[in-house]
């Protein structure tokens, strides 16, 4: 039964990927004229609710159960906004994709996968070798003028855990240069999957496999949450300071999903999965 799941939610699954593909291409060639005008500042919002679009059908198809918490009552900006969040595995770009519209920061060699790496070129991805300062910095120059137009993602851990607190390393802390912009907005996220170490695509595992794995299981449950991070005008601390707040606050984030899931399970009541909602109010499946 669960091969056979498998196989009908790869064929859904690539059916949607070739979808977001020629309709970002045929998105590509419509916006092509108007790049010299005013109206090319909106193209990457436009390829960001594409995103949203197929990353919903994507999520709902494969058997994805989503928990949003945003614990801040003012909305979310359509553009000048950084996330900084836990990495888990690749459901961690679809379901914030889905949620709301924005780009994504990822490292070089995503760019080189065999079919998927143009694609996902052309959804307002910025690469970048981490190992690299000058990679890294040259990032963060794209990113300051790519958040004028929509919000980003970066996973300022540089690679996916399995863990439920970050690692203390890698972690790099430059993103919060991009606070220092006038109008820029952080937010913090934490993000727990019910099976997270086994959800978590970690080491040398291919892509294939664990895809084929994921697929399998009846249903996924994860839960996000998401709150604004504040830097005060007159704080005194150091960058190094910020971002060790940064981590702290998003292992809190993450703990905090793990108990949205927990009890979400103890529900009996059936509520829609994809309902984001504010403060403490929780949707359960």
């Amino acid at each position: 039964m669960g091969q056979l799941r498998a196989a009908y939610r790869l064929a859904g699954f690539g059916a949607l990927v070739v979808s977001l593909g020629v309709q970002t291409f045929v998105l590509g060639i419509l916006w092509w004229p108007l790049q010299l005008t005013p109206l090319a500042k909106y193209r990457a919002f436009s390829m960001a609710k594409l995103m949203q679009i197929h990353f919903d059908l994507i999520l709902r198809f494969v058997g994805f159960e989503l928990i949003y918490e945003l614990q801040d009552k003012d909305p979310l900006p359509r553009s000048g906004a950084l996330f900084l969040a836990n990495h888990v595995n690749y459901i961690d770009v679809l379901a914030l994709g889905r949620w709301h519209p924005m780009g994504f920061v990822a490292k070089r060699e995503v760019r080189h996968w065999p079919g998927l790496g143009w694609l996902i070129a052309h959804l307002n991805t910025l690469f970048v070798t981490r190992e690299l300062v000058s990679s890294r910095l040259q990032c963060l120059q794209q990113l300051q003028k790519r958040l004028e137009q929509i919000c980003y993602c970066i996973y300022p851990q540089g690679t996916t855990s399995d863990q439920l607190r970050i690692p203390p390393a890698p972690w790099y802390a430059g993103q919060l240069f991009c606070a220092i912009r006038p109008g820029a907005t952080i937010y913090l996220v934490g993000i727990q999957y019910a099976n997270h170490q086994k959800m978590a695509w970690i080491d040398n595992m291919t892509l294939g496999p664990h895809l084929w794995w994921l697929l399998q299981q009846p249903v996924n449950r994860a839960a996000i949450v998401i709150r604004r991070f504040v830097i005060e005008q007159e704080n005194t601390l150091t960058l190094r300071q910020h971002s060790q707040r940064v981590r702290q606050q998003i292992d809190q984030l993450t703990e905090r999903a793990g108990e949205l899931l927990a009890s979400c399970l103890q529900e009996s009541s059936v509520r829609d999965p994809y309902q984001n909602f504010v403060g403490k109010e929780e949707t359960c499946v």
